[in-house]
Protein backbone atom coordinates (compact mmCIF):
# COMPACT_ATOMS: atom_id res chain seq x y z
CA UNK A 1 0.00 0.00 0.00
CA UNK A 2 1.18 3.65 -0.91
CA UNK A 3 -0.05 6.78 0.59
CA UNK A 4 -0.50 10.26 -0.89
CA UNK A 5 -1.83 13.08 1.18
CA UNK A 6 -5.66 11.36 1.77
CA UNK A 7 -5.34 8.47 -1.14
CA UNK A 8 -5.20 5.18 -1.22
CA UNK A 9 -3.04 2.68 -3.58
CA UNK A 10 -3.03 -0.60 -3.22
CA UNK A 11 -2.36 -4.05 -4.91
CA UNK A 12 -4.76 -7.34 -3.52
CA UNK A 13 -2.07 -9.93 -4.94
CA UNK A 14 -5.15 -12.14 -5.88
CA UNK A 15 -5.04 -14.11 -8.83
CA UNK A 16 -4.64 -10.90 -11.76
CA UNK A 17 -3.13 -8.15 -8.89
CA UNK A 18 -5.75 -5.87 -9.03
CA UNK A 19 -5.07 -2.07 -7.70
CA UNK A 20 -7.16 -0.07 -6.15
CA UNK A 21 -7.28 3.68 -5.56
CA UNK A 22 -8.98 4.96 -2.31
CA UNK A 23 -9.93 8.02 -1.48
CA UNK A 24 -9.50 8.43 2.21
CA UNK A 25 -10.49 12.31 2.97
CA UNK A 26 -13.39 10.80 5.21
CA UNK A 27 -11.52 7.68 6.66
CA UNK A 28 -15.38 6.91 8.60
CA UNK A 29 -16.24 6.59 4.54
CA UNK A 30 -13.63 5.84 2.72
CA UNK A 31 -14.38 5.75 -1.19
CA UNK A 32 -13.01 3.32 -4.26
CA UNK A 33 -11.83 5.62 -6.97
CA UNK A 34 -11.23 3.45 -9.32
CA UNK A 35 -9.25 -0.17 -9.64
CA UNK A 36 -7.03 -2.34 -12.45
CA UNK A 37 -6.46 -5.57 -13.04
CA UNK A 38 -2.87 -6.42 -14.19
CA UNK A 39 -1.42 -9.64 -14.52
CA UNK A 40 1.38 -10.11 -12.79
CA UNK A 41 1.55 -6.98 -11.30
CA UNK A 42 4.58 -6.39 -8.70
CA UNK A 43 5.44 -2.87 -8.09
CA UNK A 44 3.37 -0.43 -6.24
CA UNK A 45 3.35 3.23 -8.15
CA UNK A 46 6.31 4.88 -5.86
CA UNK A 47 5.79 8.71 -4.81
CA UNK A 48 6.53 11.52 -7.02
CA UNK A 49 9.69 13.01 -6.33
CA UNK A 50 10.04 17.30 -5.86
CA UNK A 51 12.13 18.48 -8.71
CA UNK A 52 16.15 18.02 -7.37
CA UNK A 53 15.07 16.22 -4.65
Amino acid sequence: MRWFDDLAVLVTYRRKDPLYAVNLTDTAHPRLLGKARRPRLLLLPAPAREPGG
